[in-house]
């Protein structure tokens, strides 16, 4: 079976305290997890307080159809698809959404990344995006 992954970035347009932010931000994970397994999607989500990026990954029509939904969610703005395709396997195959500690991107050698730049450099982005997200996945795992 063919794997389809898109690549995306978007705007963070959620408002409140770290704590609400927070909630909601766990709000979203628990939701993506239980569609996603349903809808046989892996992927990985990393939010830095500004903006989004995220991997999604699956049957073609399933990742569309969850990608059409995110596209309609009023908590973020301005997405932008950094990379979409067929894929030879998945890359977060363990997660139904995986989440990337912003602040471990520090911890990472040469895993600085300006989710800004994704925005200004969409074309060149992707392949950093989803290296960045298995490395985060990886070391939280670890």
């Amino acid at each position: 079976m063919s794997v389809y992954q898109i690549v995306y970035c978007s705007k963070n347009r959620i408002d409140g305290s770290p704590e609400e932010v927070d909630a909601a931000i766990s709000s979203i994970l628990s939701t993506a997890r239980a569609k996603n397994q349903k809808a046989q999607i892996s992927g990985a989500l990393l939010f830095n307080g500004s903006a989004f990026a995220q991997v999604l990954e699956g049957p073609l029509a399933a990742v569309e159809d969850i990608f059409e939904h995110i596209q309609c969610d009023t908590r973020h703005s301005d997405v932008v698809v950094l990379r979409n395709g067929e894929s030879p396997a998945r890359v977060f195959s363990d997660w139904s959404m995986a989440y990337a500690d912003p602040a471990a991107v520090g911890t990472i050698p040469n895993s600085k990344i300006d989710l800004d730049e994704a925005f200004e450099n969409p074309s060149t982005s992707g392949p950093r995006i989803v290296s960045l997200l298995e490395q985060l996945v990886a070391a939280a795992s670890a």
